[in-house]
Order: structure tokens, then sequence, then C-alpha cells
């Protein structure tokens, strides 16, 4: 019994709204095949394991995906649902306001890396990069922040909270949710905070 790449192959299947036939049709095997695997009779061949594990499945097309994004895309707030190739689902009003606005085009469906501040880059740098720091096990980050007029486009300084979670979702899917407020005390600005998976764990 393979009961690990029975799971992985069901949730994938049903994650994609796909059926049994569907699933073998793709991968050019009998759909008996597909059903030895989901019942962990039997094991897939390396080829398709390779390729279920580089096939991405949209999380906006799953159900907590599509809430996600309906929270987000309600939100008053400046909300941004990245997948966990950082490539953008879905914003708030607020925020797709804000990107038209400094980028000059509405980011969704774009991979956001080329536009995060630097800040981002020397948080990250000491675990080799914004995907290493996520492999480390990143839970959450809060980042204070300051743009000048010239870069905010506003009538003054504008200064921000930046809050970043991972959220880890069944089957290994992750997605990142970014959240940017206003700072009521623009002079006290904290030093970034990130916290990790096994941090959480150990306080429990």
């Amino acid at each position: 019994m393979d009961e690990d790449w029975a799971l992985r192959i069901r949730n994938y299947r049903e994650r994609s709204g796909l059926t049994q036939d569907a699933l073998a049709e793709m991968f050019l095997v009998d759909s008996r095949t597909v059903r030895r695997w989901e019942a962990g009779k039997t094991r897939p061949p390396l080829d398709v394991r390779r390729r279920l594990g580089r096939t991405h499945v949209p999380i906006i097309q799953t159900p907590v995906g599509s809430v996600l994004r309906d929270l987000v895309e309600r939100s008053a707030d400046g909300i941004t649902l990245l997948d966990d190739d950082l490539k953008v689902l879905a914003q708030s009003a607020r925020d797709i306001r804000w990107t038209v606005k400094h980028y000059g085009r509405d980011l969704r469906g774009e991979v956001f890396m080329p536009y995060l501040p630097s800040f981002f880059e020397e948080l990250a740098a000491p675990f080799g990069g914004w995907h290493g720091t996520v492999r480390a096990g990143l839970a959450s980050l809060t980042c204070d922040f300051r743009m000048p007029v010239a870069d905010a486009g506003n009538a003054a300084d504008y200064s921000g909270r930046l809050q970043y979670t991972v959220l880890r979702l069944a089957d290994g899917v992750r997605v990142h949710l970014c959240v940017a407020s206003k700072l009521q005390s623009p002079d006290i600005l904290h030093p970034p905070q990130l916290t990790f998976v096994d941090e959480i764990m150990s306080s429990e």
C-alpha cells in the first residue's frame, strides 16, 4: 500500500476538478490505473510522480482559494494574495489602485517578485532569497516602512506596516497573504520581525 501517494493524487485530482477518467487521459494511462493509484494498491511510475510534482494547481480554483479571493477582493485594506511562486492571485481594490498608480498596470496574474521592496531582499538574504526563507519555515513577517513623498505619490511621507503571512493548506499547498496598513504614529517604526514555524511549535 502506498497511502501517501494515493492521498496526494486524489487531492490533486479533486483540487483540479478532474474525474479519474480525465486524469487518466492526462497521464496517458487507463482509468483503472488511476483507481489503483488512488486506492494505494500501486505507486505511479517515476515520470508521473515527477510531472505531478511540477504541475501547479491554481489554489484560486479550490474552495479555500475561492473564499480567500473573495475576502481579499472585498476588503477595504491593502491586501494581496499570492501563490507559492509569488504570482498575484487576487488584490483588494485599494491595492489594485496602488499598483496601477505606481507600476502603470494591474499586476494580477503576474509574478510579484520584481516589485518586492528592497528590504525584502535584505531580510531574505541570510536564507538564500525569499523562496529560501519560505522553505526555512517562514510563518509571518511584520515590517514597518516609510515611503518618501516622491516614492509614495502622496502629499506627505507615507509610513506603513506590512504584515506578511504564509498559509499552509492541505497537501502542502501554500499561499501568501500580504496586508499593508497606514501607521497611526509614523515616527515610531519597529524593526522587522520574522516568525518561523518551528518557533511557533516550540512555544506551545
